[in-house]
């Protein structure tokens, strides 16, 4: 809705009226935008609760442009707040003095302040809609998932209360700030702790499965009051001795025939490997030879074993056990 009142300077204008229907009630507050022309002009509000058989005046409000130099502003008001729900209820406005351009009504389900000297917010020439504003109710954002809220700010969040484009909580107790890049949690102007997640549920940091891994930075020290899952795994690579022409060994100043054979466990991408571990069979009840084994890491990403056996084709198994680590 927009239109003109033609009625200008001192004269009666009450003639010149815009009247809100709002049968069967299911709101709180009225607003009302306008531009504001001239200084010194008002407009009177007048409600009725019967569908308009009476009307009682509720208030007076003056435009918000200062001076006549200034640029053109629109204001936005509190017409009227706390209305009865479930009844007719009618809004009116009367341009009592001057010419003044309304622009438009405003519902909302919220209990705002009545202050008829307080403005909601004002918007300038360019679109620029600024104010303070005290809700007692929810605010929805957009009708869809379309809907969402731009905070152009670039003030840096601190601990010093109420610093950061955004402010949750006490300013005088516990509260959040954020800003572009950060989170702060405060205790006053003071620093505090930042829960994740505190009731329960999975934290999840960087990329998501598919994508790539993301690194996480601690200036400081780690507290882990339980497991610390590193993406550990453990690898198992199975050998055998040679079954070809065997080798000469020699033990305790003795020589006899062997068979030799290695196996590596090998971690996975992006792993190091932490340990490892060769298992063999040592001589088998029956099996009628003996047998060892010895392992070292044999890169940052692998675990080597060796055997010696008086058998060929001995079994033996080497382990590595793997994780991610960071420099």
């Amino acid at each position: 809705m927009s239109r003109y009142s033609s009625c200008e300077g001192d004269t009666d204008c009450s003639s010149h009226t815009i009247t809100l229907a709002l049968d069967n009630n299911a709101w709180r507050t009225v607003l009302v935008s306008t531009l504001d022309w001239h200084r010194n002009h008002y407009f009177d509000v007048f409600i009725s609760f019967d569908g308009g058989a009476n009307y009682t005046f509720h208030n007076r409000i003056e435009t918000y442009r200062p001076s006549y130099t200034d640029p053109y502003v629109s204001s936005i008001r509190t017409l009227a707040s706390n209305l009865p729900q479930g009844q007719d209820v009618r809004v009116r406005v009367q341009a009592t003095r001057g010419r003044i351009y309304f622009e438009g009504f405003a519902l909302s389900h919220a209990v705002l302040p009545e202050d008829v000297q307080t403005l909601v917010a004002v918007r300038s020439e360019d679109g620029v809609v600024s104010g303070n504003y005290t809700l007692q109710g929810n605010i929805t954002i957009g009708a869809s998932a379309s809907g969402s809220l731009a905070i152009p700010s670039e003030a840096d969040v601190d601990p010093t209360a109420g610093s950061g484009p955004l402010n949750i909580g006490n300013e005088a107790g516990l509260s959040l700030g954020v800003d572009s890049n950060e989170i702060m949690a405060r205790d006053g102007s003071s620093s505090s702790v930042l829960h994740l997640n505190r009731e329960g549920g999975d934290v999840s940091i960087g990329a998501v499965p598919a994508g790539a891994p993301s690194n996480l930075d601690v200036s400081g020290n780690v507290d882990v009051g339980g497991s610390v899952l590193a993406g550990w795994e453990r690898i198992s690579a199975a050998g055998t001795t040679h079954s070809s022409v065997p080798n000469t060994c020699s033990f305790g100043g003795s020589s006899f025939s062997c068979y030799i054979g290695s196996a590596t466990a090998i971690c996975g991408a992006g792993k190091v490997v932490l340990g490892g571990g060769c298992s063999c069979n040592g001589q088998t009840p029956g099996g009628g030879y003996n047998q060892t084994c010895h392992g070292y890491p044999s890169g940052d990403s692998s675990f080597r074993c060796q055997s010696f056996a008086t058998a060929a084709s001995a079994p033996f198994t080497a382990y590595a056990t793997c994780a991610r680590m960071g420099n």
